[in-house]
């Protein structure tokens, strides 16, 4: 049974199988303690929810609302988030490795020391997302919106970055090892000691972008 409690109050909003949640609206509902794994959650509202250290693996999180939530430090591996929006969500040192998140919506969210190895971002919105020190090695971000976003000290080694958008992106020390990213645009990007040969990203438009060794 999941105990849903009111994140301002404490006070217990009701308590649940995890098998019904799918559809559920609980904005602001605190989930302590607790286990979703494999759980169905489709088209959830838990905007602005707190969510620390909830398990989420193989969970069914497709158009979920978690706008504004607080995912820091869930295990959510391989779980499903196509189409959700996290929106000015925070997922602090969260492992969400072999995820899916694409069609979301991550604009403003952060992603600190977060684990995405293997992760799919395919075509999601990440405008001016936080991806400082994160591990996101061969993840997929082909088609992301990843304008303003910050990548710097973050492990990219094997990603793949085809026709992904890093107008204005942060790349400080990132690792860039063995990433693909051909046809992506990285208009006025700051590449400060990134580590790759920018030539081997695949003609990559660099125009604009203000690189340092």
């Amino acid at each position: 049974m999941i105990e849903i409690r009111h994140k301002r109050t404490g006070a217990l909003i009701l308590e649940v199988p995890g098998d019904r949640l799918a559809g559920a609206r609980l904005p602001q509902a605190a989930l302590h303690g607790g286990t979703l794994q494999g759980a169905d959650l489709r088209g959830i509202d838990l905007r602005f929810g707190d969510l620390c250290r909830m398990i989420f693996t193989g969970a069914d999180l497709r158009g979920a609302d978690l706008t504004g939530a607080d995912l820091s430090y869930c295990e959510a591996r391989g779980a499903d988030l196509r189409g959700a929006t996290l929106s000015d969500a925070r997922a602090l040192g969260a492992d969400f490795s072999q995820a899916r998140f694409d069609g979301a919506d991550l604009g403003n969210s952060r992603w600190v020391t977060a684990c995405l190895d293997g992760a799919s971002f395919e075509n999601a919105r990440m405008v001016r997302t936080d991806l400082t020190h994160a591990r996101a090695r061969g993840a997929v971000f082909a088609g992301a919106e990843l304008t303003g976003a910050d990548l710097s000290h973050a492990d990219l080694t094997g990603a793949a970055l085809d026709f992904a958008d890093l107008t204005r992106a942060m790349l400080v020390r990132t690792s860039l090892r063995g990433a693909s990213a051909r046809g992506a645009d990285w208009s006025c990007a700051c590449l400060n000691r990134v580590e790759a040969d920018l030539r081997e990203l695949d003609a990559a438009r660099v125009g604009g972008a203000v690189v340092a060794a």
